[in-house]
């Protein structure tokens, strides 16, 4: 006998609870969410067993997360308009690192902010070639990064904390990507040209075709995604950590699974199940 999910009867509680009763291997017959099933799956379920998934390791390199600044490399239109109106004295492009960027929230409302972004390794006098988004990070960042405990943060302080050297690869190597939120209520995927910075709350897939977008927006891939993100989310909101949404990226149905021979022949062309 199992409920998968059931309120918390208690006054002023929010919570939602499972419920699993466990005999010796003496009963025969099993109810879920009161209804008689089959068998009961160990997320809970009765239909296919989604915990059986593996991700394919030919998927590996087509997703990453996005950079995570672990600072203030964030600024505002009014400062972004301010340092790229200036010129530099060395004559350095601004644009070159004061981009437009996504956080999840952003990505889903369509509002775009603007982030300084030294890539993936640039050195210190190189970054400070790029006089006043350098000074800017040097007076606002390296205040914050001097009592971080991470070395790293420290030493580089003028860049991301984990700038994702998997998604850097595909800014430089690709005209698109698609990208998704970590977070959100609806699983949505968009198209962002290279010129575009997405931070760790989003997760970059290494496409550039409009079939494989079409997949990911399927109502066969939908059910997939859910199904697997439900694993470890019960929010109605389907929030899940990055790692989470990552190892789902590249998953292939179990093999009771009943759309198991769709999803196969179609990622022989576009192979990613979210």
């Amino acid at each position: 006998m199992a409920w998968s999910d059931r309120p918390w009867v208690l006054d002023g509680a929010i919570v939602n609870m499972s419920l699993i009763g466990i005999d010796r291997g003496f009963q025969t017959e099993r109810t879920l969410d009161g209804i008689r099933v089959v068998e009961i799956n160990s997320d809970l379920t009765s239909s296919s067993d989604t915990t059986t998934a593996f991700p394919l390791k030919e998927n590996e390199g087509l997703w990453a997360y996005g950079s995570q600044t672990k600072g203030s490399f964030d600024i505002s239109n009014e400062k972004a308009e301010e340092i790229l109106a200036s010129l530099s004295p060395f004559g350095l492009p601004y644009q070159d690192v004061v981009r437009q960027g996504f956080n999840g929230g952003q990505l889903l409302d369509r509002q775009s902010r603007w982030v300084i972004d030294f890539g993936e390794s640039m050195s210190m006098e190189q970054a400070a070639l790029y006089e006043a988004p350098f000074e800017y990070v040097k007076e606002v960042v390296w205040k914050e990064r001097q009592n971080r405990r991470e070395k790293r943060q420290k030493t580089h302080w003028w860049l991301h904390a984990r700038p994702s050297p998997k998604y850097r690869k595909m800014l430089r190597t690709q005209s698109r990507y698609i990208a998704t939120p970590v977070t959100s209520k609806h699983r949505v995927f968009v198209w962002l040209t290279p010129s575009t910075l997405i931070d760790h709350a989003i997760v970059a897939l290494g496409f550039e075709d409009d079939y494989s977008l079409g997949i990911l927006h399927s109502h066969t891939h939908e059910v997939w995604s859910s199904s697997v993100q439900s694993q470890t989310s019960i929010s109605a909101e389907n929030p899940s950590s990055p790692s989470t949404a990552a190892s789902a990226a590249g998953s292939t149905p179990p093999a009771n699974c009943a759309w198991k021979n769709a999803s196969t022949s179609a990622s022989t062309a576009a192979p990613v199940f979210w």
